[in-house]
């Protein structure tokens, strides 16, 4: 029997050397390309975290000129770092689409998977949302108006729409040209280091404390600094993981950290009044230095890198939905992690992601930093749990051409802390404060919760409706209901319950569920699992009833149409088992000739000798029902023996031309299996 997915940290499975597999494990989705190196990746990081000094400007106006230079040294050290050797470390391991949302699902579950990937939905539609809304501040000052809020909206949309397209055509586009734009967006801010480097001496050395807005501070300035853990998202796309996410998450981090310091330590020297630094004042800053050409330059540059920000993010973004989408027990529609088949891009979800943007482009930028540094903030506690028991349960020896991070478990608790604590942090001054952001979170929360017990109550039918059956089979037989020596009492019994009809209806529905890709609901695993107790819980029917009936034979017919679905050739083994036990009992109510030719076939079912050629001779001797599941047999059969069914495709084809169209529909005989014989 597969085993269910959503606890892959409990699995210990011994291999031959003696040692256990692997705490994640090392599929990738079909689908997807390898085509991200070192540089792709450094471009893409970089987008994805910072694009430069561009959109800083908060951070000075919320804390003050020195609070924010020495948040921007500091903040690295105890909160990028961290997240990156986490990314790192965890992505070579198990270098999966979606990173952060497939390692949190494997260790903890469906219900902690589903909440930590909605936050961090939510975190990105309102992270994203901020680039339009960053970008415009730029482009003001490029043009030298303020845009009335229609023209905002509109040249928003236009933007999104760009990067829609763009992620569209292809990952190594997204990663090739971020790679082009961070060269281009670095060079004005170079230049304006190297010019103001004198302006150094007026460098402001005092902090007004009690002028600190302390909440708004914090969050902007993890918003400016975060990003490193979105470099997983890609990890399927990426050529080497092991070797490439260390020395890219390096550079990486390297760079956001000098590209903060440098150019806003110039600024701020230049002009330290807080209230003076709106959105798009480093730009200001340049014309005072270098002159108009460095201001536009600026300017230009900080537009350029919202907009590479922009398709860096949404880029993703959408690639945690098709991780979402993919893993067990999530609310996701199946269909937004469809690969567009030329392309190898995930079309459809990038699309839904872009319009979903357009509800947020109304908002003003620091609204939308504060809201996405909660989510975030959630997020990142739960990662780093899961990178803390991933270190606890998985051996130093495990995989060692995966990068890891040369500490201890103790050392691993330690580098967490930060990330951690100021989390924390954030999370508690927002929630004593109130207000939007308090109501957003909780609003948030309970909107994530019941789309989840939705989810759970529509995928869990089956396991509720067999368990109230065999509650109600027990009670039964405590009353001396069911009697295997008077079959016609036990029937009459189970049709009060109603159960043959409810496990055969459900079935049919869980059928539906496996063959459009979706999965089974916490406590289910897979779909396949529960029909493993759905048989089961049919064999014991059968076994108890001694006899057979048409809503048994509907029942057992709904089972089987599922595990053909799930193609499961262990399901099928268990499924032609009962259909053995179902001859047998058929066979101790039937007519001498019947029983006869019933025994045969359950016979045949356990055997590995000629068991196609004796069920098609036996076929057009069964009474109806039999036949039925006769059909059944050789359609499962057709999955465990297909070169024996096609030495006799000619013969089940003469057999099967008697039968009409809806006996076999209930036989569970699709015309894709007739169109396999000929």
């Amino acid at each position: 029997m597969p085993l269910p997915t959503s606890d892959i940290c409990n699995m210990k499975k011994q291999a031959s050397n003696g040692g256990s597999a692997p705490l994640l494990g090392d599929a990738k989705p079909t689908g997807l390309r390898e085509v991200l190196g070192t540089r792709a990746l450094v471009g893409m990081i970089f987008f994805e975290v910072a694009g430069g000094p561009y959109g800083a400007e908060p951070v000075i106006r919320k804390g003050g000129p020195l609070l924010a230079i020495l948040g921007f040294l500091l903040i690295p050290l105890i909160w990028s770092l961290p997240i990156a050797v986490m990314t790192a470390e965890l992505c070579s391991h198990d270098p999966h689409v979606g990173g952060k949302i497939h390692f949190v699902h494997k260790c903890w579950g469906p219900w902690v998977g589903w909440m930590n990937g909605w936050f961090n939905a939510v975190s990105n539609v309102f992270d994203v949302a901020t680039l339009p809304a960053m970008a415009l501040g730029y482009l003001e000052v490029l043009i030298g108006t303020t845009l009335s809020a229609t023209q905002r909206w509109w040249t928003s949309f236009v933007l999104v729409a760009a990067a829609v397209v763009t992620n569209v055509a292809g990952v190594e586009i997204v990663g090739d040209v971020s790679y082009v734009l961070c060269i281009v967006v670095c060079l004005p801010s170079l230049v304006l280091v190297l010019i103001g480097t004198p302006e150094l001496a007026d460098f402001p050395a005092q902090a007004d404390m009690q002028e600190v807005m302390w909440l708004h501070f914090l969050t902007s300035l993890m918003w400016n600094t975060s990003g490193f853990d979105d470099a997983g998202a890609s990890a399927a796309e990426v050529r080497a993981p092991a070797k490439i996410y260390p020395k890219a998450l390096g550079i990486s981090v390297a760079l956001v950290t000098a590209l903060y310091v440098l150019p806003l330590s110039v600024g701020v020297a230049v002009d330290s009044a807080p209230e003076r630094w709106h959105d798009g004042f480093l730009a200001t800053v340049g014309e005072r230095l270098g002159g108009a050409p460095l201001g536009f330059a600026l300017s230009l540059a900080g537009f350029a890198s919202s907009v590479a920000q922009l398709n860096a993010l949404l880029c993703t973004s959408v690639r945690e939905i098709i991780c979402m989408a993919e893993q067990p027990g999530q609310p996701v529609p199946a269909c937004l992690g469809t690969v567009h088949p030329k392309l190898q891009t995930p079309h459809i979800g990038t699309v839904l992601f872009g319009l979903v943007l357009t509800l947020t482009l109304q908002y003003h930028f620091v609204e939308l930093i504060a809201a996405t540094v909660i989510f975030d903030c959630v997020s990142f506690i739960i990662q780093f749990a899961t990178w803390i028991r991933f270190r606890w349960e998985t051996p130093a020896d495990e995989n060692e051409a995966a990068f890891r991070l040369p500490v201890g478990f103790t050392g691993v608790l330690l580098w967490s802390s930060g990330p951690v604590l100021l989390s924390a942090l954030v999370l508690f001054l927002t929630l004593s404060m109130g207000g939007p952001a308090l109501y957003g979170t909780i609003l948030a929360f309970v909107v994530g919760e019941a789309l989840y017990l939705a989810y759970a109550a529509k995928r869990r039918w089956v396991r509720f409706a067999c368990d109230a059956l065999a509650q109600g089979i027990a009670l039964e037989a405590q009353k001396g209901g069911l009697n295997a020596q008077a079959p016609c009492e036990s029937l009459a019994a189970l049709r009060r319950l109603g159960a043959l009809a409810l496990v055969a209806k459900r079935c049919e529905e869980l059928a539906g569920v496996i063959e459009e890709g979706a999965d089974g609901a916490e406590g289910d695993g897979d779909p396949e699992t529960v029909l493993w107790s759905v048989l089961r819980l049919i064999d014991s029917l059968l076994t108890v009833m001694a006899c057979s009936d048409s809503e048994a034979t509907v029942a057992l017919a709904a089972a089987l149409a599922a595990l053909r679905a799930a193609q499961r050739p262990e399901a099928q083994v268990e499924a032609l088992e009962v259909i053995s036990t179902l001859f047998e009992g058929e066979a101790q109510s039937a007519a001498d000739t019947d029983s006869r030719l019933l025994r045969q076939a359950s016979e045949s079912l356990k055997s590995d000798a000629d068991v196609v050629e004796k069920l098609v001779l036996l076929l057009p001797d069964l009474d109806e029902d039999s036949q039925g599941v006769a059909l059944m047999a050789l359609v499962l059969l057709q999955s465990a023996r297909p070169e024996d069914v096609q030495n006799h495709a000619e013969a089940i084809q003469e057999a099967m031309a008697s039968f009409s169209k809806t006996q076999l529909e209930d036989a569970g005989v699709r015309p894709a299996f007739l169109q396999s014989l000929v």
